[in-house]
C-alpha cells in the first residue's frame, strides 16, 4: 500500500491528501489544507507548547466543534485524560442551552467539566439604557437555580469582573501556562475578521491564532471555518447540537447561543417570545422592564437625541458624559478616541478616503446603539449622508 504523504506544519505531521475543503481567507495566513486538519494541527501545536488546555464552552455550535475536535485530536494521540471544558452561567442565558451543558455535564464521560455560575458583570441593556446587571446576584430574586454541582465561589470577589477578565484570575498556579480554546472564527463578522488578521504571519514563534501572552493565553483553532463547514463537521461525526438552533433557522433569527439581554442582541431578543416563551415568561416575571423594551424599543426615535450636540467627535464624548450611565463611560470614551485616531491615521495614510472612513456619524450611532461594548472601531466607506451630518446640512436620522 502507497504510504499516505504527509506535510510539516509548526513541526506537526499532518496528512497531505485530504478532502476537498479549503479556508476561507487566504490572507490570515492559513494552511493550504483541510479546515478539519487545519484545526486539528492547531490543536497538537497547543498541547505541545501549553502545560494545560482548557477548551471555553458556551454551549454553542462553534465552541462544540472544539470540543469535539480536541477530543479526537486526544483520540489519535492516544491520550488517556479526558478533555477539559468549562461553562460560565450567565443566568440570562435561554433554557434550551443550559439543558443541552448540562446534559453534556451529567451524561458525556468524554470530558472533564468545569460549571460556573459565578456573580460578574453581564450585559443587560433596556430602553437604551445600559444598566449594571450582576448575574447570580443574591439581593435579588434568581429566574432559575444554578445546578448543584455549579463552582459558585472562586474564594475572591467578582462582582466588578465579566467573564473576559475572571478567565485570566481563574489560574492560579504561576508555575504552569494555560491556553484556553475559544470557538471563534473570522468568517462571524467584519470586526472579527480584522482583529484576527491584525496579528499578521508567526510573530515572535507565536501563531496569529493564539491571543495574548504570559502564562493564560486564548487560542481560535477554528478561527478560518464557514458556518456551512460546522454543520458539515456535525453530519459528517454524527454530533448533536443543541436545538435552539433549528428554532432560529426557521424563524431567520441570528444563529447565537449568547445571552439576549446584552446591547448587540437586539435580533436575537425581539425573536425570543417566539423561539423560548418559556424563557422570556422567566425572565419577563422577574424584570417586567423588558415587556416595555419588547413593545417599544423599535419604536423610539433613539438618534434624534444627536441633534443636541455637535457633529463632531467632542460631541459624541459630551454626549457619552451626559446621556451613559457612569460604568459604560470609560469604555465609550476608549472607542471614540481609538475611532478618532483610526480616522487622523487613514487621512495621512490614505488621503483619498473620504472622512477618513471613520464617520461621526457612524461612531454616534455605534455610541447610541451600545456597540462599544467589547466593541472594536473598523473603517467604513463613507455615503452622502456621513458628510452632509458633518457639515451640518439637514439629514433624516
Amino acid at each position: 500500500m502507497e504510504q499516505q504523504q504527509r506535510v510539516q506544519i509548526m513541526g506537526l505531521n499532518v496528512p497531505k491528501q485530504l478532502r476537498d475543503q479549503r479556508p476561507l481567507y487566504s490572507n490570515l495566513n492559513f494552511h493550504p489544507f483541510n479546515v478539519v486538519e487545519a484545526a486539528k494541527a492547531r490543536i497538537r501545536y497547543l498541547l505541545k507548547n501549553y502545560d494545560d488546555l482548557l477548551v471555553s464552552f458556551s454551549g454553542g455550535k462553534d465552541s462544540l466543534v472544539v470540543l469535539e475536535l480536541t477530543h479526537q485530536v486526544y483520540q489519535e494521540l492516544g491520550r488517556t485524560d479526558k478533555v477539559k471544558f468549562k461553562f460560565m452561567d450567565e443566568e440570562l442565558i435561554c433554557d434550551s442551552i443550559v439543558n443541552f451543558v448540562q446534559n453534556i455535564c451529567q451524561n458525556d464521560s468524554r470530558f472533564i467539566p468545569q460549571y460556573y455560575a459565578i456573580q460578574m458583570q453581564v450585559g443587560f441593556f433596556v430602553m437604551g439604557k445600559h444598566r449594571k446587571f450582576i448575574a447570580w446576584d443574591p439581593d435579588r430574586k434568581w429566574h432559575r437555580k444554578p445546578p448543584p454541582y455549579a463552582i459558585t465561589n472562586l474564594g475572591y470577589d467578582t462582582r466588578d469582573h465579566n467573564e473576559n477578565s475572571i478567565s485570566q484570575l481563574m489560574f492560579p498556579d504561576t508555575s504552569r501556562t494555560v491556553v484556553q480554546c475559544l470557538g471563534v472564527r473570522a468568517q462571524e463578522s467584519a470586526k472579527r475578521k480584522q482583529v484576527m488578521s491584525s496579528g499578521g504571519r508567526i510573530k515572535g514563534g507565536i501563531p496569529n491564532y493564539v491571543r495574548g501572552a504570559g502564562l493564560v493565553v486564548t487560542a481560535n483553532p477554528i478561527f478560518d471555518w464557514s458556518e456551512l463547514d460546522v454543520f458539515k463537521f456535525f453530519k459528517d461525526c454524527d454530533i448533536k447540537y443543541c436545538p435552539c438552533y433549528d428554532s432560529q433557522m426557521w424563524t431567520k433569527a441570528p444563529l447565537r447561543v449568547a445571552s439576549c439581554m446584552h446591547e448587540r442582541a437586539a435580533g436575537q431578543f425581539f425573536k425570543m417570545k417566539e423561539i423560548e416563551p418559556l424563557f422570556y415568561e422567566q425572565l419577563r416575571a422577574v424584570y417586567p422592564e423588558i415587556e416595555t423594551h419588547f413593545r417599544y424599543w423599535k419604536e423610539v426615535d433613539r438618534f434624534s437625541v444627536m441633534n443636541q450636540y455637535p457633529r463632531t467627535f467632542d460631541g459624541v464624548r459630551k454626549y457619552i458624559r451626559e446621556q451613559l450611565v457612569e460604568g459604560h463611560q470609560k469604555e465609550a470614551l476608549r472607542y471614540v478616541n481609538n475611532s478618532e485616531r483610526i480616522r487622523r491615521d487613514n487621512e495621512v495614510e490614505q488621503p483619498d478616503m473620504p472622512l477618513g472612513g471613520m464617520p461621526v456619524l457612524y461612531v454616534f450611532k455605534e455610541i447610541i446603539q451600545g456597540r462599544f461594548i467589547n466593541g472594536v472601531p473598523m473603517s467604513i466607506i463613507p455615503t452622502p449622508v456621513h458628510q452632509d451630518f458633518e457639515n451640518g446640512l439637514q439629514i433624516s436620522l
